[in-house]
């Protein structure tokens, strides 16, 4: 309803699973929302976490999430929702990548200086998704937060890499730095800063 009267005509239902079950969505959960709700929402993202030694069940709940549950991205907080915290582009997530990539999804990362206490700079650095996006350049890759504080540096990566879209959401309109987000949505990035 709210989008609605919002006169937003379409949404992403973006779901998430984490370390935490209780910050977690269930991915039949996501997929019931946006077939339920399909006049306001286009398509839902399932979420996973990956855990050592569990590749093969990260890759089959992909495949379910495209295959079986119509979903058309997938959503990972390698820096916010993993245990032990991870970079993007560590290389337990690139059989990730490659499974997205060949499926024809949407990578969608969640990235900023956020709130887990072990966090730091390092974390929410573009320079990891700079790697993957080279190294997967038909993988299209939205980055939820934006890598905040690094506004400038989020604006230079999705600049070099066409294959990075970035989603500010709720850094982008009273953080430091938002302005340059502004700014480069009217300008030079206006076909890859999303709305939410």
């Amino acid at each position: 309803e709210e989008m609605k009267q919002a006169g937003i005509v379409g949404g992403v239902v973006w779901g998430r699973t984490t370390h935490d079950p209780n910050k977690s969505t269930t991915n039949d959960d996501v997929a019931a929302i946006v077939k339920e709700h399909q006049d306001v929402f286009v398509a839902g993202f399932g979420g996973i976490y990956p855990q050592p030694g569990k590749l093969r069940e990260t890759l089959n709940e992909i495949e379910r999430c495209v295959k079986t549950l119509g979903m058309k991205g997938i959503t990972l907080e390698p820096s916010f929702g993993m245990r032990p915290l991870r970079n993007a582009d560590d290389p337990i997530l690139y059989p990730i990548y490659e499974c997205l990539e060949e499926l024809g999804v949407i990578l969608a990362l969640t990235i900023s200086r956020g709130s887990p206490p072990e966090q730091t700079l390092r974390h929410s650095n573009p320079e990891a998704v700079d790697r993957v996006a080279g190294d997967f350049p038909k993988l299209k890759i939205v980055i939820s937060h934006s890598f905040w504080p690094w506004v400038e540096q989020s604006c230079g990566l999705a600049f070099r890499r066409h294959n990075v879209y970035l989603h500010p959401d709720l850094y982008g309109t009273a953080m430091p730095g938002y302005l340059e987000w502004v700014e480069a949505a009217n300008s030079h990035l206006q076909d890859r800063m999303l709305f939410g």
